[in-house]
């Protein structure tokens, strides 16, 4: 967000509002692919979680330790 806020801060003619523009749309793009990596990550986690309840479910030990479902 500094980067953008950098970026428009000064803009005071047509050069300026170009090169504001690219920086911007680098930055959006970054925010964009983190954002992405890091959906990915949960998602992976609610695999764990599957893994982890099925396990808990098979391990005759662990009756009731979690609520089906």
């Amino acid at each position: 967000m500094s980067a953008i806020r950098s970026a428009v801060e000064d803009v005071s003619g047509v050069q300026d509002v170009l090169a504001a523009v690219s920086t911007v749309s680098a930055a959006v793009t970054r925010i964009s692919s983190e954002l992405a990596t890091a959906l990915d990550e949960l998602s992976s986690l609610r695999d764990v979680d599957d893994e982890l309840r099925q396990s808990f479910a098979d391990a005759d030990a662990c009756d009731g330790v979690i609520p089906p479902g």
